[in-house]
């Protein structure tokens, strides 16, 4: 495969944009929160692949290299939109309350609950530093182990492991506030 891409095979290059495309754009989504700009990030990253072709070594530096460049991109796209990301997830969260009001969509307490969790979490997320953010982001949704994540961000194994315990930590503290805060509106 690898020789493959290096004489830019073009079938070569769309199995691996097959192989990894659902992951990078999960990638991204933890990090952007809408599939539009995942979707962007996505493609800047197998572009970025693509111009990189030639340092290629096998097939486990493929994937190092795909989830490397995922997370840079990612984090390259957090510096460059942080308002533009506040008003447009406002707005997102605007337009979901008026369907689901004009269109009198009653959901099941269940999917609520779940979405509601979600939302929680992709919030507490946000609350991360960057480097908590690739840790969580690698390990949770990913299923990374320590040592891959170590090669993809270039941190000790032991920050790894540090900055995954600090970022469920605030997690959860900011998940207990917000229900706290919920508690005591009612």
């Amino acid at each position: 495969m690898i020789e493959r891409l290096k004489n830019r095979e073009e079938k070569a290059f769309e199995e691996v944009i097959t192989m990894y495309q659902r992951r990078v754009i999960k990638i991204a989504y933890g990090y952007a929160g809408n599939i539009h700009d995942a979707d962007d990030i996505t493609q800047e990253v197998f572009i970025t692949l693509y111009k990189n072709l030639d340092k290629l070594t096998s097939n486990e530096h493929l994937k190092m290299l795909i989830y490397k460049i995922a997370v840079s991109r990612s984090l390259d796209f957090l510096r460059k939109n942080r308002f533009k990301r506040f008003f447009s997830n406002f707005s997102q969260m605007e337009e979901s309350v008026v369907d689901n009001l004009t269109d009198g969509k009653v959901q099941q307490e269940q999917e609520m609950l779940d979405k509601e969790f979600d939302t929680q979490l992709h919030n507490a997320t946000r609350k991360l530093s960057p480097k908590q953010k690739s840790v969580f982001i690698l390990k949770n949704h990913e299923g990374l182990s320590v040592k891959e994540i170590s090669k993809i961000t270039g941190m000790g194994e032991a920050t790894v492991k540090t900055h995954q315990y600090r970022a469920i930590k605030t997690i959860r503290l900011w998940m207990r506030l917000q229900n706290k805060e919920k508690d005591h509106a009612k």
